[in-house]
């Protein structure tokens, strides 16, 4: 696998919008199924699922990034 800014085209990519309609609307069901979830926690649960969130983007960032960070539950409230 190659990094996007390996790619012999970047940054001029194409794409078919036709091929990415599908994804794209699962998605956004998806998406919207995931908000009616989380409508209904408390703000202190919504923001504890979000930091979670942010959390484990970032630790999957550093991955890619060549980084072996761990998460180890410091600072997490209740999960």
């Amino acid at each position: 696998m190659i990094y996007t800014w390996q790619s012999e085209n970047f940054p001029n990519f194409s794409y078919n919008t036709e091929k990415l309609l599908p994804g794209i609307q699962d998605f956004a069901l998806e998406l919207g199924e995931t908000n009616g979830i989380l409508q209904s926690f408390s703000e202190d649960t919504k923001s504890d699922v979000f930091a979670e969130l942010l959390l484990s983007e970032a630790l999957k960032t550093s991955e890619i990034d060549g980084g072996h960070q761990q998460n180890d539950g410091a600072g997490r409230r209740g999960f």
